[in-house]
């Protein structure tokens, strides 16, 4: 019993001491060698200086906060979490270390790729990395390319699968329009998931696809997509995007801290690229399959070489303003960048669709060369019509620029090539065209903006419509564009018509010059025309809308044959010898009831003297009537009307006038002629005036080849 008693103060001095020297352990010498240890590790990573707060500590756990790497601080952390035991943290290994609100900077100057460790490892010992699985959360990494800070945000694990190598799963993200300095390359909405294998050497990193056929960035999504000044693509998103590699070499291998090495540093086929989905402000498009083949050299003294073959399959684009759609789009495309030459790949469109029409498929070849792409390309559009069309595309510093060149010989246009028009525009709904049309197209990109030059030509054209009171039988010319959102055109544009008819009438010879003002003004600065005896015409110049084509213009009228006129107007019964002139105003509207209408002229006798017969002396008298012309009420009226019908049957006048006036919604003439009876001495004079109203129907009527007598009978 005594010696029990002596030795149980033992052993609570004992287990005092124990306790002691774990306290002392834990709050003393634990922290000291975890921040010894944590100070070992970051140095064999290549960071020179380090300050950190040792938050707590445990035989499983260590926290740290207020972490900055590197004397201009390439990576700041928050905080971070440890996962551990004994045995490995005196290792120089961890189980788990958590990052919270990490940043690191990297820095890229020329060839030069910075990311702000050196690990003083030496070259011939593999890297060893100091911890089985990495988490960051919150954290960002900071490019600084040229002066430009490019900002991402990243989460997602590294896992170590050997001493010197890791597997990446990470999420990145830009919450800002990102803008590249290369070319000005602007992105915003960035948002990319990346999967892959990296080997880690001293001064270099070494990327991997996970096996011959992973994946290496499993989904990117961008919100918009600019190049420069240009348009910009929106939404666009490829969910799979997997690349396949020679076993013998890295898909990226950068050296850092040092210029790159000679040899290829990239090389790999990415494929597989299916349902990527884009919209642009011109329209959306999607593409079913899209591949690559890229091999990528960048020598240490040398430009960067790069010879890559594109391949796309049953890609698509619809636009509603123009309305088009294409579908079925292939092309296999070379690509080289600072070789001698590149083979020429083929493109194809199976579909293609405008305003509802569907035109036959398109096919050609396809080169690039350095920042330009070339194209060339026979398509047979419609029946006997051939575009031969060659384009160009460069990426300048600017932006996109380019020129497309197209050509169609002289083809005739058939019935169905008419309907295909007809249907193109609808202005020329139910228009029969035909003749021999010919097209040249030079249409530009510079600095995103598009420049298109047109010209077209016509011969032996021919324009007719089943409701229309004329028709074109012949016209020749050429119509040059230099703009269709709006149309517009340069400088002045002349249409020659050879033949064409109004009614029964002939037309020829007539001449067109005008101009688009813009887009709701054409001016016509000239417009003339022959109706043989019927006179020759000109039009004073005039403007019209396009959208609602109504014409109101002077139209004055020379060496117009009165015998000509008579007999058109009277069917034949009237008769005579002379010449008019004078002016009378004209309206065209082809979407009205009456198309034609006539508004106030004067037409007179030049020279003044002539005469006229009319061989029907019932129809005087009833012209006599309707005129309401006053013979009088003396007791000789009758005899004197006599006379006066017998002088009109055949009459020399020494003038003759026509006066038209509207009135309300006609139009009056008043006819005022002098002179006398001819074949007699004793013939009546006359001194004239004959008021004829509705007198607009008269010449409507002689246009559609109707006479005066069908309106009085």
């Amino acid at each position: 019993m005594i010696r029990r008693r002596r030795w149980t103060p033992r052993l609570v001095r004992v287990a005092g001491l124990m306790i002691a020297a774990a306290l002392v352990f834990f709050v003393v010498a634990l922290p000291a060698i975890a921040r010894s240890r944590v100070n070992r590790v970051l140095a064999s990573m290549g960071a020179d200086t380090a300050a950190f707060d040792v938050q707590s500590v445990s035989l499983r756990h260590l926290e740290l906060a207020n972490i900055g790497l590197g004397r201009s601080n390439w990576l700041t952390v928050s905080d971070i979490a440890v996962e551990y035991d004994i045995g490995s943290i005196l290792a120089g290994d961890v189980r788990t270390i958590e990052l919270t609100g990490a940043q690191w900077r990297i820095s890229v100057v020329g060839n030069r790729i910075e990311l702000g460790f050196q690990p003083e490892i030496d070259a011939e010992q593999p890297y060893r990395l100091p911890f089985r699985q990495l988490v960051l959360r919150d954290s960002t990494v900071v490019i600084d390319w040229d002066g430009h800070p490019l900002r991402f945000q990243v989460e997602g694990t590294l896992t170590r699968v050997s001493a010197g190598s890791l597997d990446v799963d990470l999420q990145l993200s830009a919450p800002h329009e990102l803008v590249l300095p290369w070319k000005n390359l602007a992105l915003t909405g960035l948002q990319t998931d990346l999967h892959l294998h990296a080997d880690l050497r001293p001064g270099e990193l070494k990327l991997h696809a996970l096996s011959n056929h992973g994946s290496i960035v499993s989904s990117i999504h961008a919100d918009t997509i600019r190049i420069g000044e240009g348009p910009a693509l929106t939404s666009i998103s490829a969910p799979v995007l997997q690349v396949t590699q020679p076993a013998s070499r890295p898909l990226l291998r950068v050296a850092y801290g040092a210029e790159l090495e000679p040899g290829y540093w990239l090389d790999a086929e990415i494929a597989s690229l299916h349902d990527l989905s884009f919209t642009t402000e011109a329209g959306n498009g999607a593409i079913e399959h899209l591949a690559a083949r890229v091999q990528l050299d960048a020598p240490k003294s040398a430009e960067m070489i790069l010879d890559a073959e594109l391949s796309v399959n049953n890609g698509s684009f619809t636009s509603d303003s123009p309305d088009v759609s294409l579908a079925g789009i292939s092309a296999t495309v070379p690509i080289a960048i600072n070789l001698p030459s590149s083979d020429s790949g083929q493109f194809s469109i199976q579909s293609i669709a405008w305003r509802g029409v569907e035109w036959p498929p398109l096919a050609g070849s396809i080169r690039a060369n350095g920042r330009r792409i070339d194209a060339d390309a026979t398509w047979p559009f419609m029946t006997g019509a051939v575009a031969a069309t060659t384009a160009w595309m460069e990426l300048g510093p600017n932006g996109i620029r380019g020129e497309l060149s197209s050509n169609i010989p002289p083809f005739n246009l058939d019935e169905s090539s008419s309907s295909t028009i007809q249907t193109l525009v609808p202005q020329l709904n139910r228009v029969d065209i035909s003749g021999t049309w010919s097209a040249d197209a030079r249409i530009t990109i510079e600095n995103g903006r598009l420049q298109p030059f047109v010209r077209l030509s016509a011969q032996n054209a021919g324009f007719s419509h089943s409701d229309w009171p004329a028709a074109i039988d012949s016209a020749s010319g050429a119509l040059t564009f230099d703009g269709f959102a709006p149309l517009s055109m340069p400088g002045p544009q002349r249409i020659d018509i050879h033949d064409a008819r109004i009614g029964d009438l002939d037309v020829r010879d007539a001449l067109v010059i005008f101009e688009v003002v813009n887009p709701n003004t054409v001016a016509v600065h000239q417009a003339s025309w022959s109706m043989l005896e019927l006179g020759q015409f000109h039009a004073e110049p005039f403007r019209l809308d396009p959208a609602r084509p109504q014409i109101h213009a002077q139209l004055h009228v020379e060496n117009a044959s009165l015998d000509r006129w008579l007999n058109l107007v009277s069917d034949g019964r009237m008769s005579g010898q002379g010449t008019l002139v004078g002016s009378i105003m004209l309206s065209i509207d082809p979407q009205a009831d009456q198309t034609m209408n006539f508004g106030q002229g004067l037409l007179h006798a030049q020279p003044s003297f002539g005469w006229f017969a009319i061989n029907d002396p019932k129809a005087i008298e009833r012209l006599i009537d309707q005129g309401n012309w006053q013979l009088g009420n003396n007791e000789h009226a009758a005899a004197v009307r006599d006379r006066v019908v017998q002088a009109l049957s055949n009459f020399e006048y020494s003038l003759l006038r026509f006066e038209l006036t509207p009135s309300g919604d006609e139009v009056r003439c008043r006819v005022h002629t002098i002179g006398k009876g001819r074949g007699s001495a004793d013939a009546q004079e006359l001194d004239l005036t004959l008021n004829l109203n509705s007198f607009d129907l008269l010449l409507r009527a002689a246009v559609l080849g109707k006479s005066l007598w069908d309106l009085t009978e």
